[in-house]
């Protein structure tokens, strides 16, 4: 290599860390502001890209002044090395989590970074000796490039096989920079390979390749971020149409149970008999109990949607209690037998607000459609793949098949009969989206009802 070329890799490696590092902080204040687990990955992963790069730099730098055997450049290389493949374990990592909106599990990424050490470790080490130097490159350079070739690929396929490919212009962007910079990155294992060979014809073109690494590293930064201001473009346009529905129906809620008390109000000045007036009042206390659920759902709604998530662990089995200790004054609640199959000490890391809005609604529609025939309440919740499995069961009422897909929609009342405003099951799905969750529901008319939930730790 000669002195220019050297010096023009030397700029390249120092700029392309420094890039990456400054996307890692724009990334990282993105992730305090929206808390998406992704976001997260990806600035870790652009924070070991960025050392990696400097690494390479520093050690370009001292490969007349230092030996490879020395301690300090041993060190230096095994740091550059070391976050070079932690890169690729978070940019794979960030890339299932947008991808599937599923977790990555702790112990997993554990053992991908011990393996990434102790590869590191190994690949500093061999051909450590070798006069040449090629044998250095192939292990440490030719092998990070085919993995990396590799992780990118698949971080590509997985954006192609979700439903987000079609979304906008930031995944689609980041989707063909992953492909493009995956062959790109098998393009340079195949040179040091064939240079390792004898032959060295393709390294001529991997130095000025470097100019395209620096464009296509800034396309997939800029390709990322506009993926989410899209996203988040779209939960802001959800959330204007939700608020148009919510002032419509709402109006329209609020103003017939007003129309029906100012009717009885006036029906009950001209009514002389005094038992009358009193079923008056009777109807008037029902109309304006109605009123009041409306609004403290709106309140719910509210609060749901604006405040931020305040994430602690939880007793899950006194965060029930406390719910079923709050709606034991319900209407029919004494007739239902409550069984609660948790341990006491069983807690879980989550936003306690919105928990226990959850359950507040799902527990009180259980009473509110309990069954006639011995009516139970069951609530079980345990572990798996780190993520909490919540499970209400009950033997009221059910839900018709045909009302199953919508029973989640804003204002969607099964039946104009079961009174209510329509949005506590909606604040319910919304809540659980906001803690990272999903819900499921299977009803059999007459026969009972069980929602199962399903929510990702919270950190």
């Amino acid at each position: 290599m000669s002195n220019s070329e050297y010096i023009h890799s030397l700029i390249l490696y120092l700029t392309q860390g420094a890039g990456a590092l400054i996307l890692a902080i724009i990334l990282y204040r993105f992730y305090i502001s929206y808390r998406h687990k992704y976001l997260k990955s990806w600035c870790l992963s652009w924070i070991g890209f960025g050392i990696y790069l400097i690494g390479i730099a520093i050690s370009y730098s001292l490969i007349e002044v230092i030996p490879p055997d020395n301690g300090i450049r041993i060190f230096i290389t095994l740091i550059g090395l070391f976050f070079g493949y932690f890169q690729l374990v978070f940019l794979t990592k960030g890339t299932y989590e947008v991808a599937t909106k599923g977790a990555v599990k702790n112990r997993i990424v554990v053992l991908s970074l011990i393996l990434v050490l102790v590869a590191s470790l190994v690949f500093v080490f061999v051909n450590i000796q070798d006069p040449n130097a090629l044998g250095r490159i192939l292990t440490r350079a030719g092998f990070r490039s085919l993995i990396s070739g590799v992780s990118f690929m698949v971080a590509a396929f997985m954006i192609y096989r979700s439903t987000m490919i079609h979304r906008g212009l930031g995944v689609k962007l980041v989707f063909w920079m992953f492909l493009i910079y995956g062959l790109q990155q098998f393009h340079y294992a195949i040179a040091i390979i064939m240079g390792y060979m004898g032959n060295h014809t393709l390294f001529g073109f991997t130095i000025y390749l470097g100019v395209a690494d620096l464009l296509i590293q800034s396309l997939m930064g800029v390709g990322m971020i506009v993926w989410l201001l899209e996203d988040e473009s779209r939960e802001l346009k959800k959330a204007n149409k939700d608020l148009d529905s919510l002032v419509y129906s709402t109006s329209h809620d609020l103003r017939a149970p007003l129309a029906s008390v100012l009717g009885l109000l006036n029906v009950a000045r001209l009514e002389k008999d005094q038992s009358k007036v009193s079923e008056y009042f009777g109807m008037i206390e029902e109309r304006i109990k109605k009123l009041d659920s409306i609004i403290s759902d709106i309140m719910v709604f509210s609060q749901n949607n604006k405040g931020a998530l305040r994430i602690r662990k939880i007793n899950i089995r006194t965060a029930i209690n406390e719910t079923v200790e709050d709606l034991k004054f319900s209407e029919g609640f004494n007739s239902i037998k409550v069984e609660v199959d948790i341990k006491p000490d069983f807690e879980f890391q989550t936003d306690q607000e919105r928990f226990k809005i959850i359950l507040n609604n799902l527990i009180s529609n259980s009473i509110k459609y309990r069954g006639r025939n011995e009516p139970f309440i069951r609530i079980s919740a345990h572990i798996a793949r780190e993520n909490l499995i919540l499970e209400i069961e009950d033997n009221g009422i059910g839900i018709e098949e045909a009302h199953i897909g919508r029973i989640f929609e804003m204002f969607y009342r099964a039946s104009e009969n079961t009174g209510g405003s329509g949005l506590g099951l909606y604040i319910v799905q919304e809540a659980i989206l906001r803690l990272g969750g999903t819900i499921k529901v299977t009803s059999v008319p007459m026969k009972g009802t069980k929602f199962t939930l399903e929510l990702s730790a919270l950190k």
